[in-house]
């Protein structure tokens, strides 16, 4: 039987790096179209918006946790980075995916510095429960909205696969450079929220999902979820 194809993983941070380009080619051709003839001094001594570096930063973060996943994990997880959910840009990406022996995981990379991570729970006995993620003093309950999302596309994806369904899929925030809680972890509605070491013990965890499977799990989400 002829080889298969080998599997296209992704490169980590590309999106980001693609809008960090397209965004400093903007504003590039923005001021040399302004001024023809001090653009090239403007641009050399002023900074760039922060929320263009923003992409590059987000960039470098999925990297790193690329990195880090791929040597804490070795051989037995097989990963895919920076799928795409749907057809246009706004649909959005999902930042990395382990297939590893005890289960699947989602994981989007959030980089943080400093920032203090914490589930804030209010009301509850005579008034509505609330539950909030606050990164930074500020709510971010919205990245947990983003995982759920991504979580539900990859559930989609795999519902072409009919052995799917007993295989563990786990969404998890993974904060770089954020101020996580020393002791236990945090989850939000079904999500961990974890930084980097914590997210390479809970993927490289044991389990029963054999190196077969694997491989065919990796297959079958790598053509339904192609790189963004």
């Amino acid at each position: 039987m002829a080889d298969e194809a080998p599997v296209e993983v992704g490169r980590p941070g590309a999106s980001l790096d693609g809008e960090y380009r397209r965004r400093k080619q903007a504003r590039e051709e923005r001021i040399r179209g302004k001024h023809p003839r001090l653009g090239g001094l403007i641009l050399a001594l002023s900074e760039e918006p922060a929320s263009t570096r923003a992409f590059a930063t987000g960039a470098e973060g999925e990297r790193r946790i690329a990195d880090r996943l791929e040597k804490d994990c070795g051989t037995d997880v097989l990963f895919l980075h920076n799928r795409r959910l749907g057809h246009g840009r706004r649909d959005g990406d999902v930042d990395h995916i382990a297939i590893a022996p005890s289960g699947i995981y989602i994981i989007d990379a959030k980089r943080y510095r400093n920032a203090a991570v914490r589930v804030r729970r209010t009301g509850g006995l005579f008034s509505p429960a609330r539950e909030q993620l606050m990164v930074g003093g500020r709510d971010r309950s919205k990245l947990i909205d983003g995982s759920l999302k991504q979580l539900a596309a990859v559930l989609t994806a795999l519902g072409d696969d009919s052995e799917a369904n007993a295989v563990p899929v786990t969404a998890v925030l993974c904060f770089i450079d954020a101020d996580l809680p020393l002791w236990g972890d945090q989850e939000m509605r079904g999500v961990r929220l974890l930084g980097p070491r914590g997210t390479s013990k809970l993927v490289r965890r044991p389990g029963d999902i054999t190196a077969s499977r694997r491989r065919s799990l990796h297959r079958h989400l790598a053509a339904a979820l192609p790189p963004a």
